[in-house]
């Protein structure tokens, strides 16, 4: 068994098919055999029988006719003749006083022991030739009397060994020719799985680009190629987002570091004598590190996110008392923006409350920043055939369609000239689309130049549930 595990998988598989057609023709075989010996065996015993049958009957017809002797013997010789004749190939002794008054017998036919096995068949080998024997044990007028049977079956003897000697040698050529077409088979199946590994030992973590080989045949073979390029292409897009974070965060980073450091110089240098210097710098050192905080807590919060460390403390809380509460809080922060909410529908969720005013704040907070002339938001939820809607419309300077699937990535700024007046690092609706993820929910985006932006918090109802429209 150790050295069939070593072996490789063609040569197992060409020995399992070699393997399986040997146990299933050498099966085949032995029926095939059995049947025709035991069809010969009772075809033999059949005429025995019959001539057996014949023989106790006229040996028995003497006993009770109770003819002389010579006409008992002339009668023996009739019955031997008799069997002849009807076709049978057995032959008869008959003993009497250990002497043989009738015998149908060649003369090259040898002699058996007629009182050994009394009522049991038996072969008997001679030379070249094969004989069945059946002894047979009679009571004639006091005396015993027997009677032995004997069939020449070499022909028959002969042709069963000539089918199994022919079986045994189609059984060896067709061991080889499936071992041959199983290595073959194996070989061309195996085929796509090499080249597969061939592909596969180019691609590297420094090097994702490359795929492994697609057969032309849509089998499993084909179906495991697909995956396994899937797979690579998510890795792909996953390194090329963590080195894009990477970069990001250290260019998020390196801004107030840099910032702070001046200060500190300034502090080092000189203004460590003003009171009015050293105290600008301390305060500006103060914003500096909470925004460094702030932009810290995102990160961690997305990297969580993405790795599902993120533990959700689901309740079940009615979402228009949600957002009367959000719109109250940001009419409280802003009280120059006019928030208007039309629809309210009464929809009872179970999700993460905090978490959803986080989500709705960083929405709001982004309607904020870029609608600094017409101070309008429009803040709606609607529930709708067992899904419920949150949507945040302001009246903004908006964005270009092919900026919509871009503004969920991190660090994404749709004008990098804007981020001094309106602040922020980017991470904002990455941290919102994160958190309705964590909900199983969806988040869309509609939006024109000039016309503002309104985003919508979709979550999935239970449908059973009842609800308004």
């Amino acid at each position: 068994m150790k050295i069939f595990k070593k072996w490789k998988l063609s040569n197992k598989l060409a020995f399992t098919y070699g393997f399986v057609f040997l146990i299933t023709f050498a099966t085949i075989n032995f029926v095939i055999f059995r049947t025709i010996f035991v069809f010969g065996e009772k075809e033999a015993n059949a005429q025995m029988s019959e001539v057996k049958e014949m023989v106790k009957n006229e040996i028995n017809n003497m006993v009770e006719l109770n003819k002389g002797e010579m006409e008992n013997r002339k009668r023996t010789y009739q019955i031997a003749e008799n069997i002849l004749k009807k076709g049978f190939d057995t032959y008869i002794r008959i003993y009497n006083d250990d002497k043989i008054i009738v015998n149908s017998l060649d003369k090259n036919i040898p002699k058996f022991d007629y009182k050994k096995d009394i009522e049991k068949s038996k072969l008997e080998k001679i030379g070249d030739k094969v004989y069945s024997v059946y002894n047979l044990k009679l009571d004639f007028k006091g005396k015993e009397m027997y009677i032995q049977f004997i069939m020449d079956i070499t022909r028959q003897y002969g042709f069963i060994k000539l089918l199994r000697k022919n079986m045994i040698i189609g059984e060896l050529i067709g061991l080889l020719i499936s071992i041959l077409v199983g290595k073959y088979l194996s070989k061309s199946l195996l085929k796509p799985i090499k080249e597969i590994t061939k592909n596969a030992k180019y691609i590297t973590i420094n090097d994702l680009s490359k795929r492994v080989y697609l057969s032309n045949k849509h089998d499993e073979i084909y179906e495991l190629g697909k995956v396994l390029n899937e797979m690579i292409s998510r890795l792909e897009e996953s390194f090329k987002n963590q080195n894009k974070f990477i970069s990001d965060a250290s260019h998020e980073l390196r801004t107030p570091l840099s910032v702070m450091q001046g200060y500190l110089e300034i502090i080092d240098g000189w203004g460590k004598n003003e009171k009015e210097v050293l105290d600008e710098s301390i305060i500006a050192l103060k914003e500096e590190v909470t925004n460094m905080k702030n932009l810290v807590e995102k990160l961690l919060f997305l990297a969580k996110g993405e790795s599902g460390n993120i533990k959700l403390n689901k309740e079940k809380v009615m979402l228009n008392k949600l957002v009367e509460k959000v719109i109250r809080d940001t009419e409280i922060m802003v009280p120059d923006y006019k928030i208007i909410n039309n629809i309210n529908d009464e929809i009872e969720v179970e999700i993460d409350s905090n978490l959803i005013q986080q989500c709705m704040r960083g929405i709001i907070d982004n309607s904020i920043k870029y609608s600094q002339v017409d101070k309008k938001i429009e803040i709606n939820s609607i529930n709708k055939e067992g899904i419920a809607k949150i949507s945040i419309k302001d009246n903004g300077i908006g964005m270009e369609k092919e900026e919509l699937d871009k503004v969920f990535d991190r660090f994404y700024r749709i004008d990098e000239s804007r981020t001094k007046d309106t602040g922020g690092t980017g991470l904002g609706l990455s941290i919102v689309k994160t958190i309705m993820d964590l909900h199983n929910g969806d988040i869309k985006i509609d939006s024109q130049m000039g016309n503002g932006t309104e985003i919508t918090m979709i979550f999935k109802l239970d449908v059973n549930r009842d609800g308004g429209d």
